[in-house]
């Protein structure tokens, strides 16, 4: 060894890594850290070698955050719940065509209920053949603000996405205003969390019907646990 502390009660030398006396068990003052003139690691690569632990340790408890699954947040629906909406999806449509002003007033249960219904008919799609097979869709709503979260198959590791943000209606066109984005337990900053964005769009790129009629919608407030929406 080549730092060593000695122990104040018995003498006997100790690497410096260690808290507790090899020869009485006493605990050792760090403070008093010698160098051997002999060979083995010098201080600085102690040091350094200490540093690349952190390090090592640090990556792994970011990759343990990022493949951690978070919990939902929003409140659970059936299937039963989902037809509900179903059919006020149809009632809006409808109004939509026909110009007759109709007002609806959507539970987060319901909203869940029909993720729930087409993911059981394997309507939802995934991310992509091949990548991460969705299993899981849940809308949290607060006023002003929507949090989807997304639970995903890939391989052998279930994976979390969540992104919370305000959802707008601006020139016919519904929009969703993304504030904050979490993979797992992981807050995920700047492009990092674009590209989430992008992953978890295209979980609803092929809703083109409800797409349509929430760009047509003439009104839309989000309250606690549910939404308000009205046709022109």
């Amino acid at each position: 060894m080549n730092s060593y502390v000695a122990c104040a009660k018995c003498g006997k030398r100790n690497e410096a890594s260690r808290l507790f006396c090899t020869g009485c068990g006493a605990k050792l003052d760090l403070s008093n850290v010698r160098i051997n003139k002999g060979g083995g690691l010098s201080v600085g690569r102690l040091v350094a070698r200490t540093v690349r632990m952190a390090l090592f340790l640090g990556l792994l408890a970011v990759l343990g955050l990022l493949v951690w699954p978070s919990q939902p947040t929003g409140m659970a629906g059936t299937v039963e719940d989902g037809r509900v909406l179903y059919d006020k999806l149809r009632d809006l449509d409808r109004a939509l065509r026909t110009s007759v002003t109709v007002r609806q007033i959507i539970p987060e249960k319901e909203i869940n209920g029909y993720f729930a219904y087409l993911l059981a008919e394997r309507a939802a799609p995934s991310a992509g053949a091949g990548q991460l097979d969705t299993q899981d869709i849940r809308i949290h709503l607060t006023p002003g603000e929507a949090t989807v979260h997304i639970k995903a198959k890939l391989s052998f590791l279930t994976l979390t996405y969540e992104i919370t943000g305000q959802p707008s209606l601006e020139n016919r066109r519904f929009l969703f205003n993304a504030q904050r984005v979490k993979m797992g337990h992981l807050p995920l900053p700047g492009f990092i969390g674009d590209r989430l964005e992008t992953r978890v769009a295209a979980v609803f790129r092929n809703l083109k019907q409800e797409r349509e009629i929430l760009d047509d919608l003439a009104f839309m407030a989000i309250e606690e646990n549910r939404v308000r929406v009205a046709t022109p």
